[in-house]
């Protein structure tokens, strides 16, 4: 996979969107952050049910 932000990016938004979370968050990464890969990851850890910590990503994404 590049190492391009932005190619991550669509390839964890496609994996969201094929409904394979684990694969959008594998592509997320640790490192990738800025608002749209926070909320991307934050709509990941809500439809797998780790609500605490994607209300936590939202509310950050707000604030930013």
């Amino acid at each position: 996979m590049s190492d391009d932000p932005r190619v991550r990016l669509a390839v964890a938004t496609h994996a969201y969107l094929e409904q394979r979370i684990d694969e959008a968050l594998a592509a997320l990464g640790g490192d990738l952050s800025g608002p749209a890969a926070d909320y991307l990851r934050a709509l990941c850890l809500a439809n797998g049910k780790d609500l605490l910590k994607s209300a936590a990503l939202f509310q950050q994404v707000a604030e930013k």
